[in-house]
């Protein structure tokens, strides 16, 4: 899948074009200028909660950039990976980007071949892993690595607020209409509250607590 922008037409329509800057008195009479050049080859790791989002917004950014890519997709939403490949490998050109499909074994390998850069979106724990794939190879070749883990921001609650119901629903923006679905429930796991209003929180929790 290695290209150079001429093969593929890439150079037509991404500005690869160098842009003069303007130095410091202290570096005088140097000069600068700042090139744009593409990577080539990307891997992305998408994530199973946004696996529309998550999957395709890199993917833009990377083929924009005039970079060919692979997409892993999370085997933990197979359906929309199964949805991925058909439809990227239907309308997609396939020399500009490619779907994987599978789970630990399928990562393994592909961690194993030689990126250009590496865009990882999931767990702390996996993307342990991508770093030290990454880090291994560095004794043939630097690669450059994203790691976006998950985080577990806390849930921030007012000591005047009353609950009737402890499910947060988030309605995704307007200009992302590529989200997977309408509506997001958020589940929390770490509250920071008033000592008084503790007691309350807990036991509206506990009222309208569903476990999948």
């Amino acid at each position: 899948m290695r290209r150079t922008p001429k093969k593929w037409g890439v150079a037509k329509w991404t500005p690869f074009e160098e842009t003069m800057v303007q130095t410091s008195l202290t570096t005088f009479p140097s000069s600068a200028e700042i090139a744009s050049e593409l990577l080539e080859v990307i891997l992305i790791n998408s994530a199973w909660n946004y696996p529309y989002l998550l999957s395709l917004d890199p993917v833009v950014g990377a083929i924009a950039a005039g970079n060919a890519v692979v997409l892993k997709p999370s085997e933990i939403a197979p359906a929309t990976s199964a949805l991925l490949a058909k439809l990227l490998g239907e309308y997609m050109d396939s020399s500009s980007i490619r779907v994987v499909e599978g789970a630990v074994a399928e990562t393994t390998a592909l961690l194993e071949q030689k990126w250009d850069k590496i865009f990882y979106t999931g767990n702390g724990r996996v993307g342990q892993i991508v770093m030290a794939a990454a880090a291994a190879a560095a004794a043939k070749r630097l690669t450059p690595v994203v790691l976006e883990p998950g985080g577990k921001a806390p849930v921030v609650v007012d000591s005047g607020r009353q609950f009737t119901k402890t499910q947060v629903i988030l309605f995704p923006p307007p200009h992302l209409p590529y989200c997977h679905q309408p509506k997001i429930a958020v589940a929390f796991r770490r509250h920071l509250s008033s000592r008084s209003h503790t007691a309350s929180l807990h036991c509206a929790v506990a009222r309208h607590l569903r476990v999948p």
